[in-house]
């Protein structure tokens, strides 16, 4: 019998997320500087900073709800503190450093993927397989 994944989406945005901030970070604007003249590059690494932020801000907004929704107490939650420091991180990028210290903007893109490692290593609730819980109920161990 088929069953959905459990928090299918809390899982989709925190991927879309992280992704975009480690695709951004370390691939696309590493590779841009190398390869293309200084304003050039600049110009389009501050675009996709600044489209980074905003997906952040959409995915890290839809976490926080889910994961005020499923924890109680909320203010308890490691996780959810995670994620709101990587959503301010975001609002700042996109509202503030954006427009009035671009070059700020790598550093808090930074902290923000570094922070990322722990929700990716962890995972978003304490009953997934990476945060060591029991996991999916239909899975035993052992069984194939």
């Amino acid at each position: 019998m088929y069953r959905p994944m459990p928090y299918l989406g809390e899982r989709l945005a925190l991927t879309l997320w992280v992704g975009c901030l480690w695709a951004v970070g370390y691939i696309s604007v590493p590779l841009l500087q190398a390869e293309l003249p200084p304003p050039v590059a600049q110009a389009l690494a501050e675009r996709l900073y600044e489209t980074a932020a905003y997906l952040g801000l959409a995915c890290g907004l839809f976490l926080l709800f889910t994961q005020v929704a499923a924890t109680r107490p909320w203010w308890r939650n490691w996780r959810l503190w995670l994620i709101t420091l990587m959503w301010l991180g975001a609002v700042l990028n996109a509202f503030v450093l954006s427009r009035w210290l671009p070059g700020a903007v790598s550093g808090v893109h930074l902290a923000m993927s570094l922070l990322s490692l722990a929700l990716a290593g962890f995972g978003l609730r304490a009953d997934t397989p990476a945060a060591g819980g029991g996991g999916f109920p239909d899975i035993k161990p052992g069984r194939g």
